[in-house]
């Protein structure tokens, strides 16, 4: 599914998107999740043989090239979720859905009238204006006549899996034939209509009349619009000729965005023709050339600018597979492409630091992504949005060697739903580790970078876990939470950590205690416990019968060892209701001094502590 972006950006899909008619598939009934395997099976037919559709190109047609031997569709199937209308629909003609599909399970839908009425109400939905075929796919259907009676519900017979697997790739031919017919009609008209012209937000609102006489401009963006719909059906020869015939009036009329825009066709048409192998020069060339057209003009083309170097990057990543240098080349991109994001907005540099570190993790460099990822933090904090910040610094967590545990907490007013379900992933220990894999070591985050790096995550770990200034106004669960998470970052990190950020720390951590009171939460595990001896009685203590003197170890704890220290020790008896002595040797790690205010010996049976 693609992200949620600003109009023009697409950061999810490649260039095979290009050439991918969307298909929207809806899960329908009460109980939706009846349809999951029938909606994998449909997902499964993402190619489509020409042989198998059933159109022919009229005389007329643009898609004279194309042929049921040769051509061949491929489908782009997506979630109703991912679907949003923009401004930038025309020029991205590829990212408009075509189709809805709605999937409905009848043994469990009771009501299969009721189904179909909400299913019909989709046609309403503004995200689906621009859709041109709507079918509802009913499975396992009962055998009631009057069911056979809705528009557009097609009934599946029930059947094996390999029949099943038949009718489904059959009837989504039909549909995909009924697209392809539609779309010639689409061309044809644009072709016919003499002020036929699209105009996007990058067009200058005054200068709209100056775009619709410009013959050359209209010429050029009527073309790449026609090549656009020859990619989606397949038929790249067609849809080569006319990026071709659009790109000379673009280049001359300086209509740059719309020059990199068919720049990306021909990438897509060679992709097409030959694979991401054997097309990889061609490719990236036409690839380079659109990033150049879209830096020539500010503003907007920035967004379209991001999205070519993403595909590009995901290029890139293809390409890794089989030539390691290319690993390199994916990174270099993506960084370009986040230098560029600056001027763009909170959000869509989030979505940007993320997809960016999805991508090169893929390419087996935790460091780098990271450090996307903490890039991504950062802008949550500065929104004021801490528990987002913190949810993303714990996916950066295994590669810093880090981890956190937070207590399961429940939010007041939230029904019993999770703190940590919302905001958090499951529960993790922060745990510092100061040494790095050498294979880990990349050369676009240097171990110097990566040291101060280390540094300010557990510094981002204090502003997201702990404002002293909003202590007064947080419930007891927003404490508690904090509480513990500033906790655990004294006990774990203190290595990393200046005598600065110690006392910044306590201090925060003294405030969030003061504000819990009387219900304070003790920070267990700062102190380290060296030694505990329990003293042997004196001569004339000792009970008349005594066991004989056994070994056994006594147990030392040490947080940040791996492994618990031990010691040996002689096991003594005392005398019920005799006072005794016990030696309570403890370590403070830390740089700063911490109060001890009491000290309790905790035992299975009643014991008292003087």
């Amino acid at each position: 599914e693609s992200s949620i972006c600003s109009d023009g950006m697409d950061l999810t899909n490649g260039l095979p998107s290009l050439y991918s008619i969307k298909v929207v598939l809806a899960a329908l009934g009460p109980e939706p999740g009846k349809c999951k395997n029938y909606l994998n099976e449909i997902r499964k037919n993402k190619v489509l043989e020409g042989s198998g559709l059933h159109f022919t190109p009229a005389q007329d047609s643009p898609f004279r090239n194309w042929t049921t031997l040769r051509s061949r569709v491929h489908l782009d199937f997506c979630a109703p979720t991912s679907i949003s209308r923009s401004d930038w629909d025309e020029f991205h003609v590829h990212r408009k859905p075509f189709a809805v599909v709605g999937v409905v399970h009848c043994p469990s839908t009771p009501d299969l009238k009721a189904v179909h009425e909400n299913f019909s109400t989709l046609k309403q939905h503004p995200a689906f204006a621009n859709v041109k075929r709507f079918q509802c796919y009913a499975f396992e259907p009962k055998t009631s006549k009057e069911e056979h009676t809705f528009d557009n519900m097609i009934q599946f017979p029930n059947q094996d899996i390999e029949h099943t697997r038949f009718y489904i790739k059959t009837i989504l031919s039909d549909l995909i034939s009924q697209l392809l017919a539609d779309f010639e009609q689409i061309v044809i008209r644009s072709l016919k209509s003499r002020k036929f012209v699209v105009l996007t937000p990058a067009d200058n609102r005054k200068s709209h009349g100056d775009i619709v006489e410009n013959k050359k401009i209209c010429l050029a963006r009527r073309n790449k619009h026609v090549g656009d719909f020859c990619l989606l059906a397949g038929s790249s020869a067609d849809a080569r000729r006319y990026y071709k015939e659009a790109l000379d009036p673009a280049r001359q009329t300086s209509d740059w965005i719309w020059g990199g825009g068919i720049m990306e066709g021909l990438a897509a048409c060679s992709m097409l023709e030959h694979g991401p192998q054997k097309a990889a020069d061609s490719v990236i060339e036409h690839m380079k050339q659109a990033l150049n057209y879209y830096k020539t003009l500010p503003g907007l083309s920035h967004l379209l600018r991001i999205s070519a170097g993403f595909k590009l990057g995901r290029l890139y990543v293809h390409l890794a597979q089989s030539d390691e240098t290319y690993k390199r080349k994916a990174r270099d991109i993506l960084r370009q492409m986040l230098d560029i994001a600056t001027n763009a907005s909170a959000q869509d540099r989030i979505l940007i630091s993320l997809e960016a570190a999805s991508i090169v993790s893929s390419l087996n460099y935790p460091r780098t992504a990271a450090a996307y990822v903490h890039r991504a933090s950062g802008i949550y904090l500065a929104l004021q949005q801490p528990l987002h910040g913190l949810q993303l610094l714990s996916i950066a967590a295994p590669s810093f060697q880090m981890k956190l545990t937070i207590p399961e907490i429940k939010e007041e007013g939230k029904s019993g739903r999770d703190f940590k379900e919302e905001s958090l992933t499951d529960g993790w220990v922060w745990r510092s580790d100061p040494t790095f894999q050498a294979k880990y070591r990349e050369s676009a985050v240097t171990d110097t970078h990566w040291n101060g790096l280390h540094v300010k995550v557990i510094g981002a770990l204090v502003s997201a876990t702990a404002k002293k200034e909003n202590v007064e106004i947080l419930d007891y669960n927003q404490l508690r939470l904090r509480a513990v998470c500033l906790g655990f970052l004294l006990e774990s990190s203190y290595p990393k950590l200046s005598t600065k950020y110690q006392k910044r720390l306590a201090n925060r951590l003294t405030a969030v205690n003061n504000a819990m009171l009387p219900n304070q939460i003790p920070v267990n595990g700062i102190l380290q416990v060296v030694q505990m001896r329990p003293q042997p009685l004196a001569p004339e203590e000792v009970p008349l019968k005594s066991q004989k003197e056994g070994k056994e170890e006594v147990f030392v704890y040490v947080p940040t060892s791996t492994q618990a220290a031990t010691e040996k020790a002689s096991v003594v008896e005392y005398v019920a209701g005799h006072p005794i002595d016990i030696i309570l040797r403890l370590r403070n790690p830390l740089s700063i001094p911490v109060l001890v205010e009491s000290v309790e010996i905790l035992a299975s049976k009643p014991f008292q502590t003087f």
